[in-house]
């Protein structure tokens, strides 16, 4: 799991003394060149396979993808990943700790190892209890974020929409909003 971008600011123009700020701001600005491998029709034809180095074969064997919730829940190699991540205390017995992994094996099918293997539940609605005459701020005071933080952003929301687990909305639709707040887990 991609961990969020730290929150200070790279001494990166420490060795710069006597630039003007504008000349180091357009130089950091610039993209870096991106090499690219182009090949036209008049490029002779060769042997080399170009995705040679790209492993294909385990994308096809459903033994080795963990990610089939929704097809094979009880898949062995998923159910191991998830006896990997869940994290057992110290305080139990040898006999307490297999009983917990055992529970883990036989209920394999309610966890999700990703976005996008999380399931609406049939019937759950959440309320909240506010008066309908109660009046929120729906004027966004964010902090500002780094390139890298908007992207680190933009890239999970990305997720959690493609998965269904959000949904855009129109701007009649907002009643309430808060800033953003990006912090990184300690463990």
């Amino acid at each position: 799991m991609a961990t969020p971008p730290a929150r200070e600011v790279p001494n990166h123009n420490a060795h710069v003394e006597n630039k003007h700020a504008d000349e180091i701001d357009k130089a950091s600005e610039e993209p870096a060149p991106t090499p690219v491998c182009v090949i036209s029709e008049d490029t002779p034809e060769t042997d080399t396979d170009y995705a040679a180095e790209i492993p294909t074969e385990e994308l096809t064997n459903d033994s080795t993808n963990i990610f089939t919730r929704a097809t094979k829940p009880f898949n062995q190699a998923r159910i191991e990943e998830i006896q990997r991540l869940v994290t057992i205390g110290d305080d139990l017995t040898d006999h307490e700790r297999s009983q917990v992994q055992s529970l883990i094996s036989e209920f394999a099918d309610v966890f999700a190892l990703s976005v996008s293997e999380v399931k609406q539940v049939d019937g759950a609605v959440h309320r909240l209890n506010i008066d309908p005459n109660t009046k929120f701020s729906t004027k966004v005071h964010q902090k500002p974020l780094t390139p890298p933080q908007r992207r680190y952003l933009y890239e999970k929301l990305q997720t959690m929409l493609d998965a269904d687990v959000i949904e855009p909305c129109e701007p009649g639709q907002v009643k309430c909003v808060s800033p953003t707040t990006l912090a990184q887990k300690t463990h």
